[in-house]
């Protein structure tokens, strides 16, 4: 199980680099208007950290309850029955 957690833990830190890459490019993208209108300023950064971090704790959640749900479905369910046949 301990194999498991390394591997999900690194895929875990992958994803997050391509969340922090793709919400970082789809800001700019977005509000690219807004900045070739108003330049670019120290606000618009903080604005776009304060969206940053709930989506960021929502993915980190829904990541981690999906790995839990899946490696308790197969340690304690489809590996104890392997053990008993």
């Amino acid at each position: 199980m301990d194999k498991a957690l390394l591997k999900a833990l690194k895929l875990f830190l992958w994803l997050s680099i391509l969340f922090f890459a793709g919400y970082w490019l789809y800001a700019l993208y977005d509000d690219y208007e807004l900045i070739a209108r108003y330049g670019f300023d120290i606000k618009f950064v903080l604005i776009w950290l304060l969206y940053f971090l709930p989506f960021f704790s929502c993915f980190a959640v829904i990541y981690w309850l999906a790995v839990t749900a899946v490696l308790l479905l197969y340690y304690k369910i489809i590996r104890r029955s392997d053990r008993r046949q």
